[in-house]
């Protein structure tokens, strides 16, 4: 039997099943699968408005302890691709230097950095880019830091939000029906009985 309380046409049970759904939406649509381990439900509130409950994102949680801090980033873009339309600066945090492997850049190593050799450190457009420091024993190339382009956006938020509304709009809409006939339903009872 669905919670509901006199005169609320939406049950606390089909709430929930719709954030649900808009839950699983997201994570079908979300560009790296550690988005899902941040994405909650919270719980049914009653509001001046009616009932609400929110599908929450804790970007809070750190990579390396499973989350995605990074998932308003691939949502909205960052970088170039965001708000602010500049680079930004990444530095080494628990290291002397970010390393990685680079296709695109590989191609520009000679233009940018001169040399790529461990020696030959000078870059030839000196302060403007981040310090070339060689590569590592299994090939990755090695920065002092690193002026980050940022990331596209996907829009996969929204393209969740449009994947789930047709069963969302469904299952309250079902709900409303119910609920409306049984409240219906008591107060014709109770107009009898007087």
């Amino acid at each position: 039997m669905a919670r509901r309380k006199k005169g609320e046409l939406i049950s606390y049970e089909a709430l929930l099943e719709a954030a649900a759904d808009l839950r699983l939406a997201i994570i079908e649509h979300a560009p790296y699968p550690a988005i899902a381990n941040i994405i909650s439900l919270g719980k049914v509130e009653k509001r001046k408005t009616g009932l609400s409950v929110a599908v929450e994102m804790d970007l809070s949680v750190k990579k390396e302890n499973g989350g995605a801090p990074y998932a308003r980033a691939f949502d909205k873009g960052s970088g170039l691709h965001g708000s602010k339309r500049k680079k930004y600066r990444i530095d080494p945090v628990d290291a002397t230097a970010l390393a990685f492997h680079w296709v695109k850049g590989e191609r520009n190593l000679g233009r940018l950095y001169g040399s790529i050799s461990v020696r030959k450190r000078k870059p030839a457009l000196k302060g403007k880019v981040p310090k070339f420091l060689g590569r590592t024993e299994d090939g990755r190339l090695a920065f002092t830091h690193v002026d980050h382009p940022g990331v596209r956006g996907t829009g996969y938020l929204k393209k969740a939000l449009d994947a789930a509304k047709p069963e969302i709009v469904q299952t309250l809409k079902a709900d409303v029906g119910t609920n409306a006939r049984l409240y219906f339903r008591q107060v014709v009872k109770e107009l009898n009985k007087r």
